[in-house]
């Protein structure tokens, strides 16, 4: 074996390799009962000088056993193995976090520099290769491939392939052995024990930490290193064998050579099939030669891949041909691909279900674009998975909270959208990659773009748009002090929350793009665009598949005839997005329409810190991220579309070019728009209904073609419907265009204000037919003060069926302002009657409501929409109305679904919370009511008569969930929900013992997560035990989703303590009950209002609060010092320690001080000696023995001369050495154990850098 260096004050290994890696093969045993993994890998690289001396690669957690080069042994090797340096020695406390993070630093850096480094042996030559030899070569692998095992050719051709990659100097081929005795990160077993309750299976989940993929074998871990395949993995063959172990670890009878474990009967599901599924083809399953109880199954990919897209999944799976449920006319020929699904025993039924619209997605794909890079793709569905999607080559590994039964149609979309982005990601991420980590953006965006475009032509162009509107809103509310897109690629590892924003903006980017692209050319052209990148990738003319933005951008002005360099600029090199305030007036001498466009987003850059994003914050400080600097001017061309008096829309672009823009819009009508009464719609509403004059009513109903029900004068008075005033009508006749649309093409992410009056967006609502106008006109009408009118146009915009159904339920929530005390609660009697209409029994003296009937989605949905905002009306002192909770309290008892098809689970969920937050409201009360007051007392009784009946049916259908379960246990985590914020608002009383009863392991893990988030809240800082139960649980849980989102949780905790929100129940209680005269406490404000705006002051207001909680550092180090974290948990623990507590370069340590000694004598000279309880305090001074009398000289013994004086030569006496006092002898009694006393000594340290 060679020299291992492994020392921590070692340099770091440098990470630019001076090779490529051609080809590697991997061979693994996995065991299921030790939880360990051994195996050996063959990794093939290519040279690119002969003057290579040092091999690097990445390797963690193993223990390396053998290492050759060509066969021949390495000399000398360093392996440096972070997990190592997981501890630090001694007595430290959280606030050594410093020291530990110090550690760790380059193995958590991005990119982290590899483990291993070896000299390569002086015995193998580098030398250059004959291209001849190898064309040779590479011709006879590739046509005489080796059939007599199956699957060979698929070896061979994999070999082959990586043949024909250039080779200029000897191929260095790389054997390594190895295993993993302590798993940690890398591959995850569930349930490897017996008694667990689940079914053992084992997998890589893929993640975005770096050098995910070192952890399970060697290699070079860069998704730039790729490379053709061969893998064979090892496991148990059946589940009892993965239980029980291999039959190297059972007893062998040694009479007979039976195994002992075979002779033990099993269960049926003990007798299930060990079934492994893995990126690349499927070659074959064999019997290991060596041990009967084990399965060898062999992958092959010819297409080459990183180590980091190869992932694996082992267990006893079901396997469903998805490719069956292609029909004929989505037939792609000779590109189809074979679609195969996996999952766990009992959920096939819903795993068909689930994976229904993955064949049709595929094909959708090749079709738009190019051929799948893949011919067999898989999907498999495992437990404890960290996200709900894990995407490797040819191979999607899925969470299991993903599936979902026929009768489930609420989540049904949002499963399918992150399906149909796996297969997408097959074409963009896995087989084209960034050619740098800030072209990231351009592979994230195009993956999420193809996704929409599967969606869009799954469910429809109004639901595109629509949610294309609502994404550029949240870009525009998100998008605040963040970086750019460019700069965004070098931090996706930070947070989980920078790949959200970058998927959610990079899509975008490439829609208006594409708009604006369109508007020049005429046709939308980023398919072609992306199929002319994917065309390239699979011909081979993209240099390692790596699509760069230069590239990106050249394709684009090929078919833009243009430059792009400053949308680019503006739009991925810079961040933010465009605030624009227009000003629109009509000159009648001119006759044009004068606007002013002003651009104001550098006008509002202070917002307060939110605890969902302050972890974010909080680590973009640390990692010294700052944000991209503001932009403020964003130039492009712009759309405004005047809708002039005769209806007719009239286009004009505009060029933005500086942050204020004047111009003028030509209007071409000759005359003024003619608006027509109220009194004349009705009777042209009454003429047309009677026939009468067929060409009035086409008239009438180009005019108003949306919104124009319940026009008549009986439903008018019937539904409480106000009309325009006579001052409106006369305004709207004297106008000379309908309305104005200012980017009508939607070609901006941007926030638009328009001044424009009410009845013009009412016209826009009523008569443009594009839903993103319609949802426009919501929004600004909305924004109006409440009235009556509004509530009607509102009421209108619900009840007509031809309006997009998200649009009714915008508009439905919109309502909610219109009920007020001054409108007398309008928009309540409105909302509440339009669901009597359309939900409840025909019988006016009736609102029972009908059986639930959900085969119409849009209705259902709009149902949903209403009750919720129902819900969401408050009086004047922001308490709910009795009226509305009557009506949730009545919907949510007598809900009858006997007759549906589908579940009404979600549904019931929804209810619940909606009666929840109404009846939460009661905790604003005036607690101080005039006892006198008959009239308060009775809504005094009456609102505690509702609560309590809601509290008693929230808790009925927890308890029905116990008996039968519902989807996910949805009933009961809702419960939990309500029961937690009812207590929060002094209604009703839940325990803590309550919720920790659910946050036992065996229970559903999404129960078990809803039960701890209802428990980590600030009152958990002031519960020792349960503090410490839950951060053990966050460091040690077996499902590593669990922990995930524990810290999570934690995390928002600490956001809410440092920005001050959990101050404001007792600041509001304080308020209600007392008047302020002198502001004394102006001081103590401004410091609340300060930590509301900057983290720093955020994080010295957290460590002043809870940094002195001794129960929490105590437990939050131990947690730190699991030795089961992985190295990305681990960094998230000390993040935590970070924001609590001051690094101290001091240490307390223990040092063991001197015993004194007493001597006993015991007889016939014996001594005894025996070390006493008395300790020694001063220093102990050697002892040295006494000088010796002068030795007696030769010369001396001479006679002396007769005559003479005598010379007597004498040496000198040394002084008396000194002599440590005695020790007294302590009694026998008094001997005891040896204490330890402890010493503080200040050590000086370095300080870490700042990262």
């Amino acid at each position: 074996m060679a020299e291992v260096v492994d020392s921590v004050a070692s340099t770091a290994i440098s990470a630019t390799p001076s090779y490529s890696v051609a080809h590697q093969i991997v061979e693994l045993d996995v065991d299921f009962k030790g939880r360990r993994v051994s195996g050996k890998t063959e990794i093939t690289l290519h040279p690119q000088s002969k003057d290579l001396k040092t091999i690097t690669l990445s390797l963690r957690q193993c223990r390396i056993i053998r290492l050759t080069v060509n066969s021949k042994p390495v000399s000398r090797m360093q392996y440096i193995d972070p997990y190592t340096k997981t501890k630090l020695a001694g007595n430290t406390t959280a606030h050594q976090h410093h020291l530990l993070a110090l550690k760790l630093a380059n193995a958590l850096k991005t990119p982290p520099d590899g483990e291993v480094a070896f000299d390569v042996p002086k015995s193998v030559h580098i030398d250059e290769v004959n291209s001849n030899v190898i064309s040779s070569n590479q011709s006879n692998l590739l046509n005489h491939p080796n059939g007599d095992a199956p699957g060979s050719s698929l070896v061979d051709s994999a070999q082959a392939l990586t043949d024909t990659s250039i080779a200029r100097y000897t191929p260095l081929i790389i054997s390594i052995s190895f295993s993993i005795d302590d798993v940690r990160d890398g591959i995850h077993f569930v349930a490897h024990g017996t008694g667990a309750g689940r079914f053992p299976h084992a997998y890589t989940p893929r993640t975005n930490a770096p050098c995910s993929a070192c952890c399970i074998f060697p290699c070079v871990d860069a998704v730039n290193a790729r490379c053709t395949w061969v893998i064979k993995i090892g496991c148990p063959r059946t589940v009892g064998d993965a239980l029980r172990g291999s039959a190297t670890h059972e007893a062998i009878n040694a009479g007979s050579g039976i195994e002992q474990s075979s002779l033990q009967p099993r269960s049926a599901h003990e007798e299930r099939e060990m079934i492994v599924v893995c990126s690349g083809e499927h070659i074959s399953r064999k019997e290991d030669q060596e041990d009967s109880s084990k399965v060898v199954t062999s992958f092959s990919c010819s297409v080459p891949l990183s180590a980091q897209q190869i992932a694996f999944a082992i267990g006893p799976f079901e396997e469903v041909k998805l490719s069956d449920f292609r029909v004929p006319e989505d037939d792609v020929g000779s590109n189809a691909v074979e679609v195969l699904g996996y999952c766990l025993p009992g959920r096939l039924e819903e795993l068909r279900n689930t994976c229904l619209p993955t064949v049709r997605a595929i094909d959708f794909v090749t079709r738009k674009y190019v051929a799948c890079p893949f011919a067999t793709y898989r999907i498999c569905f495992v437990d404890d998975l960290e996200n709900d999607t894990a995407i490797a080559g040819a191979f999607t590994l899925c969470s299991n909270r993903l599936l979902y039964p026929a009768d489930i149609i609420d989540v049904a979309e949002d499963v399918t959208r992150k399906l149909v982005h796996a297969i997408a990601s097959q074409w963009v991420g896995i087989n084209v990659v960034p050619q740098e980590p800030t072209d990231s953006w351009i592979v994230i965006g195009i993956a999420h773009y193809i996704t929409e475009a599967y969606m869009r032509d799954l469910c429809g162009n109004n639901e595109y748009r629509f949610r294309m509107k609502q994404q550029a809103d949240r870009v525009c509310e998100m998008d605040h002090n963040r970086p750019s897109l460019f700069d965004l690629g070098t931090m996706l590892q930070v947070d989980p929350a920078e790949l959200e924003f970058m998927s959610l903006k990079a899509s975008l980017v490439l829609f208006i793009l594409d708009r604006r692209i369109a508007k020049v050319v005429g046709l939308p052209k980023m398919p072609a665009i992306i199929s002319k990148i994917l065309l390239r990738a699979r011909k081979g003319e993209l240099p390692g598949n790596a699509l760069s933005t230069e590239l990106f951008q050249r394709t684009c002005e090929k078919f833009y005839h243009s430059k792009i360099d400053d949308f680019l600029n503006q739009w991925v090199r810079g961040g933010g997005c465009p605030h624009f305030r227009a000003f629109q007036k009509f000159n009648k001498k001119k006759l044009v329409v004068e606007m002013m466009i002003r651009q104001v987003q550098g006008e509002h850059t202070n917002r307060d810190l939110e605890p969902d994003t302050f972890m974010r914050d909080v680590r973009e400080d640390f990692h010294n991220i700052w944000a991209a600097p503001i932009q403020n001017v964003f130039t492009g061309p712009i759309t405004i579309r005047v809708h002039e008096a005769d209806g007719t829309p009239y286009e004009h672009v505009v060029e933005i070019r500086e942050a204020q823009m004047r111009f003028e819009i030509p209007y071409n009508t000759k005359y003024k728009r003619l608006k027509r009464s109220r009194r004349q719609r009705e009777k042209n509403f009454n003429a047309a209904a009677a026939n009468a004059d067929p060409s009035e009513a086409e008239n009438d109903a180009l005019l108003y073609c949306l919104g124009d029900v319940l026009q008549s004068e009986e439903e008018i008075k019937k539904w409480r419907i106000s009309g325009w005033t006579p001052e409106d009508e006369e305004k709207m006749s004297s106008e000379s265009y309908e309305w104005i649309r200012v980017d009508a093409d939607f070609e901006w992410i941007c926030k638009l204000e328009l001044n424009m009056a009410g009845y013009m967006y009412a016209s826009q609502l009523q008569q443009d037919r594009d839903v993103v106008a319609q949802l426009d006109a919501v929004q600004a009408i909305s924004r109006f003060p409440a009235s009556p009118l509004i509530s009607s146009i509102f009421l209108r915009t619900v009840m007509d069926k031809r309006y997009f159904h998200r649009l009714r339920t915008s508009a439905a929530m919109a309502m909610v302002r219109q009920a007020t005390p001054d409108t007398d609660y309008i928009g309540f009697w409105h909302l509440r009657k339009a669901f009597e209409e359309l939900f409840c029994f025909s019988d006016t003296t009736s609102t029972v409501a009908r059986p639930n009937d959900f085969s119409n989605i849009a209705a259902y949905q709009l149902q949903c929409g209403l009750i919720l905002a129902i819900s969401k009306i408050r009086d004047a002192k922001g308490i709910a109305l009795p009226e509305a909770i009557e009506f949730l309290l009545d919907k949510l008892k007598f809900n009858n679904n006997d007759t549906n098809p589908f579940s009404d689970c979600f549904y019931i969920s929804m209810l619940m919370q909606s009666l929840c937050e109404a009846i939460c409201t009661h905790g604003k009360k005036d607690r101080h009511m005039d006892e006198m007051d008959l009239d308060v007392l009775d809504r005094r009784d009456r609102d505690r008569q509702l609560e309590k009946d809601s509290l008693e049916v929230i808790d009925r259908y927890r308890r029905m969930d116990e008996w039968a379960g519902s989807y996910q246990n949805l009933y009961s985590r809702t419960a939990l929900d309500c029961q937690r914020r009812l207590s929060d608002s002094r209604i009703g009383r839940a325990s803590t013992m309550h919720f920790l009863q659910y946050t036992r392991p065996g229970n559903y893990d999404m129960l078990r997560l809803t039960a701890f988030d209802n428990l980590i809240l600030p009152k958990i800082l002031q519960s020792p035990a349960v503090l410490r139960y839950t951060t053990f649980c966050m460091s040690s849980d077996p499902s590593p989703w669990i922990r995930r989102s524990l810290r999570r949780f934690f995390g928002k905790l600490l956001a809410v303590v440092a920005i001050g929100d959990h101050l404001k129940s007792s600041q509001v209680e304080i308020t209600e009950d007392l008047v302020i005269e002198n502001d004394a406490d102006a001081g103590n404000q401004q410091a609340q209002a300060a930590r509301k705006r900057a983290v720093d002051v955020a994080i010295a207001a957290l460590k002043e609060e809870i940094g002195d909680n001794d129960d929490l550092k105590t437990s939050l180090w131990a947690a730190v010092s699991c030795d089961t974290l992985s190295l990305e948990e681990l960094q998230a623990m000390l993040d935590f320690c970070r924001m609590l507590y001051e690094p101290v370069d001091s240490l307390k340590i223990t040092i063991k001080y001197p015993r004194y000694w007493r001597l006993e004598h015991i007889g016939k000279g014996k001594l005894k000696f025996i070390r006493t309880n008395h300790v020694r305090t001063k220093p102990f001074i050697k002892w040295v023995p006494k000088a010796l009398s002068p030795l007696t000289t030769k010369y001396d013994l001479l006679p002396p001369k007769s005559s003479g004086p005598k010379l007597l030569l004498k040496n000198p006496v040394p002084p008396p050495l000194l002599q440590p006092p005695p020790p007294q002898a302590p009694a026998a009694s008094e001997v005891q154990s040896e204490p330890k006393r402890s010493l503080k000594i200040k050590i000086s340290m370095p300080r870490p850098s700042a990262s």
